[in-house]
């Protein structure tokens, strides 16, 4: 939940005194608030005398006992709808009978009290709101050593949560845990009362708990400076990211981080690399014979545009919008070269993910597969049956499959010219004359090598289905190194 209360609540008191419950209004009324929002400032109790109450200032618990509605001799509903016209935090009683479920103010029970329950109930909130700002006082004295000491944002977030005992986590803007001292069973959700939260800037989130309902104030209390510290923690570090040729290197290390890597290590190398937090990201190959200039120019068409260094004997780069802007029909066709991008990425923690994304739409233009361009991994039609091959790219699961296929040609076509002959009769979709034109044969010559084809596999070349199937062993075949 959005924290909205430095003070003390009915949901903290209820927490302090398990005998209390809330009955009223019904969470379907439209009168009804969460506990945590309705602050409490004191305790009074309400008399069948004139004046029933004393003078209120607003934020009241007003203890309205069963005995004291009988002595008045007005119903319990129509008091409460009175008390209700004040600003008064919402009503504790005794009282056994029917209470209205759409009541405009907080109707609390507790099975008995006596004389002292005004009093007990009071010593409650003083020693609990004392308790949580000498808690908060310690947290600044931390935050302080903190700073003086240049504590950066990781250590900072473990130094508070000790200090509170309770949880802290921060989330990046695509919701991937920048920093988190909580169990990774623990995931935040702001439809729940254990957690409080708070925005900073750039999109990032911070976040106290589980919390125990007794610790619900303090973490309410204690949130505002958890915020402020980071904050400041935070734009240090922007500070002193890198820049030029060392930032190169510090994306060039993020992006070819491998797959599978925890996602808050990426978030935090992201951070320290600069990159920008509340974006969307795509990572780019381009090939060496491309000039900077025209890479540049094609890539500013989505964003920011980052260098990254190199991967192997292409260019890498990083490029950052603030909209997941389309890439087909957005880049062109370079004039020479081609340039390989990945689906855009909410989160730096999918960074790696795009790298590989990137290299594969790379790979298969660099191969001849798909046409050289400017081509994006979420460009389906481009990609066509290798957008179907991606997610068992490199895997022993596709090679097993090829070697099934295709196994015979592999082992007894030395030349490959039975392989490439399928691969352009497949190609052609089955057409003798079409393909044999594209192979510069006769058509008779064609026939004589489909019929060593179906032999040597052996396979039906007229059945659809068998032409699905070699057609993406072929596919894989052409993908993998040999």
């Amino acid at each position: 939940m959005e924290a909205v209360s430095g003070e003390i609540t009915l949901y903290d008191l209820i927490a302090w005194e398990p005998r209390i419950r809330s009955i009223a209004p019904s969470p379907e009324s439209p009168h009804w608030h969460p506990l945590t929002t309705l602050d409490v400032d004191w305790v009074v109790t309400a008399r069948s005398s004139q004046p029933m109450l004393p003078t209120l200032r607003g934020g009241e618990l007003i203890i309205l006992p069963d005995r004291i509605v009988r002595e008045i001799g007005v119903g319990f509903s129509a008091l409460v709808r009175e008390l209700a016209s004040q600003s008064i935090a919402g009503v504790l009683t005794d009282f056994r009978g029917e209470i209205d479920a759409d009541s405009a103010v907080a109707v609390l029970q507790i099975p008995s009290f006596d004389n002292d329950l005004e009093r007990d109930l009071n010593r409650l909130l003083t020693n609990g709101r004392r308790q949580a700002l000498q808690r908060v006082a310690e947290l600044d004295q931390t935050i302080a050593e903190a700073g003086a000491r240049g504590s950066r944002p990781s250590e900072l977030v473990d130094k508070l949560s000790q200090t509170l005992g309770l949880p802290i986590t921060v989330h990046t803007p695509g919701s991937t845990s920048l920093f988190t001292t909580a169990s990774s069973r623990d995931l935040p959700t702001a439809n729940s009362d254990a957690w409080v939260r708070s925005s900073l800037r750039n999109g990032y989130t911070v976040w106290l708990g589980p919390i125990p309902p007794a610790r619900h104030a303090l973490a309410r209390f204690s949130l505002q400076h958890v915020r402020d510290a980071l904050q400041r923690a935070l734009d240090s570090t922007a500070t002193m990211a890198p820049r030029g040729n060392a930032r190169a290197a510090a994306l060039n290390e993020l992006l070819l981080e491998p797959i599978g890597t925890d996602r808050e290590r990426i978030a935090r190398k992201a951070m320290n690399a600069g990159v920008p937090p509340d974006r969307s990201l795509r990572v780019a190959i381009s090939s060496n014979d491309m000039p900077e200039a025209t890479i540049r120019r094609s890539l500013q068409q989505l964003g920011d545009v980052l260098e990254a260094g190199e991967l192997g004997e292409h260019r890498l780069w990083l490029v950052a919008s603030r909209a997941t802007i389309p890439a087909q029909g957005r880049l062109g066709t370079p004039g020479k070269g081609w340039l390989a991008l990945s689906t855009a990425m909410n989160s730096a923690g999918d960074l790696p993910e795009a790298t590989r994304q990137a290299r594969y739409v790379a790979q298969l233009m660099h191969r001849g597969l798909i046409p050289i361009g400017a081509t994006a991994f979420d460009d389906a039609m481009t990609l066509g049956v290798y957008g179907l091959l991606y997610d068992d790219w490199e895997s022993d699961l596709q090679r097993a499959y090829r070697d099934r296929h295709l196994g015979p040609l592999l082992t007894n076509d030395p030349r490959g010219l039975l392989m490439e002959t399928l691969g352009v009769y497949l190609d052609q979709q089955g057409s003798q004359s079409h393909a044999a034109d594209e192979l510069g044969i006769h058509r008779n010559t064609l026939s004589y090598r489909l019929r060593q084809i179906e032999s040597a596999l052996p396979a039906d070349l007229y059945d659809p289905g068998t032409r699905l199937t070699l057609l993406v062993a072929i596919a894989i075949h052409r993908m993998l190194k040999v």
